[in-house]
């Protein structure tokens, strides 16, 4: 079965990123939002090559299929720029009452 390796692929290419949430760092002074995907080993192109639902539309209509992975590469970098930002946000630890 192909799908471990297809699911790393979309990892890697940034289309599926990984990423933790955990309030617990918030006590301790560190961003809640840690990013565990490492995008950019991989051009989004080579994910979606193995994907039947892009390859159908890559046969039907190769300009289409350029245009659609080219967005999907900057969808991709957009998006990480995003959780790179969010991954930066540092909250107060909330204020316990006695």
């Amino acid at each position: 079965m192909h799908s471990p390796a297809q699911q790393r692929r979309a990892i890697d290419c940034g289309a599926w990123p990984l990423y933790r949430f955990d309030p617990g760092r918030v006590a301790r002074g560190e961003a809640p939002l840690i990013l565990d995907s490492n995008p950019g080993r991989l051009d989004i192109a080579t994910y979606m090559e193995n994907e039947a639902r892009f390859r159908m539309v890559e046969l039907r209509s190769p300009e289409r299929y350029a245009t659609l992975v080219a967005a999907a590469r900057d969808a991709a970098r957009q998006r990480r720029a995003l959780y790179e930002q969010l991954a930066r946000i540092h909250l107060p630890p909330e204020e316990t009452h006695a």
